[in-house]
This record gives structure tokens, C-alpha cells and sequence, in this order.
């Protein structure tokens, strides 16, 4: 009976072999059920174990993981030896990486990666730890230049590259607007006066002259100009150093730059000889500092008016307080007006015009007026309107 048990299990085994193609491991079977003598308890788990190496059709047996081996991995995906996070680990036989989560990577910093020759460019670590070049920051020092943002190194890329008053012009640098090269040794550029329509105090009129330095500026005045300094810097000038005028106590009329009586009596009918008469007989103005308006009313009277036309004939007046020599004086501050009431012995008083500034000192009123005096060169910003104020020097432009 035990044989015929046997030979009926090795028939259903052979049956299900065929209906199933009859693979190897069908065959395991069969060899396991033949050797399974008593049918009872060994058939069973021995049977049950091997059944299972054989239960998965990809080939692999052993599990039924598909390696063979156990433990559930490929054969063909087995990794290289694993590295501990921050060490140097071999990439290959001849370059070194850096171990990053256990794995070898090219790079995990920037520094990682070997410094290139390639000129403004740098080597730099990609987010996927590989190394690569970029260009560098704009404006980089290179060897005899600085880097554009195309890799090359020129002679500027920013206004930083230059040296002190220079800008960076198509990647060349060059002066600022208003400055000049510096004629020493000394790099970079200097301001220049000369060219400033805003007061280089001896540029014109007439002969006078402005030489540009590093350091400022020159003057050279034609008499009856004459060559001052200021806290400002040098200056043409006239007058000052004492100078006195005297004139009548009347409508004068005192020509600019130079305080020279023009007209003894501008308002007097007829008007006196030696005045310039316009077509109708007229006084002609021109370039009047200031009036004294005595003829406008009983002498002696004792008022000081500027020439309130705009343009060339405008003049205003202020009463300051100034003991230094009258040639030194600096810019004015403060309100003009076109009238000074009661001018008394010791008052200052400045005459803007739309090129100079006087200054007089008065030293005596009654019949006749007596005052120190010097005209200065001041085609400056601050007059409004100035004879030749223009942008450079940022003057406000005339209503």
C-alpha cells in the first residue's frame, strides 16, 4: 500500500508538472515527494521549504526574492563599499571625492574644487556635488585689468576699478564731468576750476586768466585788475588796499566793475555833461551799481538805491558788518534789497551785480559821500542769473 501511495503521488505530481510546463522547479517537487518515504510529518515541512525556493517563476530561486542568495538584494545593483560623511573617499583610481550621506561625490563645498586657470572664471560646486566653472563677480581684479560680466578682463567694468574722480566709460576710465587728469604722478583727477562758469573769481573779464593745478587753481589779473586771495581761493580784483573815491551828493551814477564815476547827477534835468544820453536825451543806465537818490528830493539826503532792471542794468544792495580789508571778501549771505536808508560812516556795503560784487566802506556823508572800495570778480552762483551761469556750476536759472 505504502508503494502504491507512492506511485500515486508521483503520478499527481507529474500531472500538475505538465499542466504547469513542467519547469525545474516542478521537478524540485517531484524529487521532494519521492524522497518523502513515510508521507506523513517530513513530507510535509521538507516539502513545504523546498516548494517555496521553487515558487517564484523569475528564475532565481532560493526565497523567492529573485537573487538566490537570501537576502533580498540584486546581484546585479550591489553598491561600493559605503564611507562615513565628510571623509576623502576614491572616486576613481585617480581622483578623490568627498563622502556625502555615505556616498562618494565630486565635491560638497566650493573649495572642494580644484581652482581653475581659466581667466575671470572660478570653480564652484553644483547642486548635484559636481564641479564647475562660472564667471566671477563684475568688476574682479584680473591680471592687468578687471573681469566684464562676459569672462574678460578689460580695463574697468565698474566705476570702482578707477582711481578718485574717474568713472568707468566702455570699459575705460576717464574724468568725471567738470575734472580734469592730474598732471603729476598722482592717479586720478582733480577739479576744474577753470572751467566752472560758477566762480574760478579770475577767469574774465578782459585779460584775466585761470591756470587749473592738482590742487586748486591760478590766477592772473591785467590792470586794472590785480591779483588777491580769499578763504576761497585766488581772486582778481580792483580797488581795496585803501583805494578811496569821493563823489557828490547827488543821483550818482558809478559805472561797474570799477566804482569810476560815470555820471555826476544821473536825474538832473539837464542832465550834466559827461553823461551818456540815449535817442530821447535820456541818461542811459548801462551798468549802474548803485544811485544816490538826492536828487529825487532836498538835499542832503542820505539813501543808497540799487537799479532794480533785470538783466544787465540789475543791481541790489545789502549792509553787512566786515572790518578785514575789503578785497578778502568771501561770498555773501542774507537778504539784498534795493535800498539803503541813512548810510552812516563805518557801514559796509556790498553791490551785486550780475558779474561782480563791490564793497564799499563808507567813511564820510554830507554834501559830498567818501567810501573805501574794491571790485571783485564774482560771476557766481549766487546771483540768480549770473552773466554766464549755466548747468556745470548747478545755478538756478533765471524766472
Amino acid at each position: 500500500m505504502q508503494e502504491l501511495g507512492l506511485n500515486r503521488s508521483t503520478l499527481l505530481v507529474l500531472l500538475a508538472c505538465l499542466l504547469a510546463a513542467c519547469t525545474s522547479l516542478g521537478i524540485d517537487d517531484l524529487r521532494g515527494a519521492a524522497n518523502s518515504r513515510d508521507g506523513g510529518d517530513d513530507a510535509g515541512p521538507d516539502g513545504a521549504a523546498d516548494r517555496g525556493d521553487g515558487g517564484d517563476r523569475d528564475g532565481g530561486g532560493g526565497d523567492g526574492d529573485g537573487d538566490g542568495d537570501g537576502d533580498g538584494d540584486s546581484d546585479g545593483d550591489s553598491p561600493g563599499p559605503r564611507c562615513d560623511d565628510g571623509e576623502v573617499c576614491e572616486l576613481s583610481d585617480d581622483l578623490e571625492g568627498t563622502c556625502l550621506d555615505g556616498e562618494c561625490v565630486q565635491c560638497v563645498a566650493h573649495e572642494d574644487c580644484a581652482p581653475t586657470a581659466l581667466t575671470c572664471r572660478q570653480a564652484y560646486c553644483t547642486a548635484d556635488n559636481t564641479c564647475s566653472t562660472r564667471v566671477v563677480a563684475k568688476g574682479s581684479a584680473c591680471e592687468g585689468g578687471f573681469c566684464n560680466e562676459d569672462a574678460e578682463c578689460v580695463d574697468c567694468a565698474i566705476d570702482d576699478n578707477c582711481e578718485v574722480n574717474e568713472i568707468c566709460e566702455a570699459e575705460r576710465c576717464a574724468c568725471k564731468p567738470g575734472f580734469v587728469a592730474n598732471s603729476g604722478d598722482a592717479p586720478g583727477c582733480n577739479l576744474d576750476e577753470c572751467a566752472l562758469e560758477d566762480d574760478n573769481r579770475c577767469a574774465t573779464p578782459g585779460g584775466n586768466a585761470c591756470t587749473n593745478t592738482d590742487e586748486g587753481y591760478t590766477c592772473s589779473c591785467e590792470a586794472l585788475w590785480k591779483a588777491g586771495e580769499t578763504d576761497a581761493g585766488p581772486q582778481c580784483y580792483q580797488g581795496g588796499e585803501g583805494t578811496v573815491a569821493t563823489v557828490p551828493n547827488g543821483a550818482t551814477w558809478l559805472m561797474s566793475p570799477n566804482f569810476l564815476l560815470g555820471c555826476s547827477n544821473v536825474f538832473a534835468d539837464p542832465p550834466p555833461d559827461g553823461c551818456a544820453l540815449d535817442a530821447n536825451d535820456n541818461p542811459v543806465l548801462g551798468h549802474v551799481v548803485w544811485l544816490n537818490l538826492c536828487a529825487l528830493g532836498p538835499a542832503p539826503c542820505n539813501t543808497l538805491g540799487g537799479n532794480p532792471t533785470q538783466g544787465l542794468l540789475f543791481t541790489d544792495l545789502q549792509r553787512v558788518t566786515y572790518s578785514a580789508p575789503l578785497e578778502s571778501y568771501g561770498d555773501p549771505t542774507g537778504e539784498f534789497t534795493n535800498q539803503i536808508d541813512a548810510p552812516a560812516p563805518g557801514d559796509v556795503i556790498l553791490v551785486r551785480t550780475l558779474s561782480t560784487l563791490g564793497v564799499m566802506r563808507i567813511m564820510s556823508v554830507g554834501t559830498e559821500m567818501t567810501f573805501e572800495w574794491a571790485s571783485l570778480w564774482r560771476d557766481h552762483c549766487f546771483l540768480e542769473g549770473g552773466a554766464s551761469c549755466t548747468e556745470e556750476c548747478n545755478c538756478p536759472t533765471a524766472e
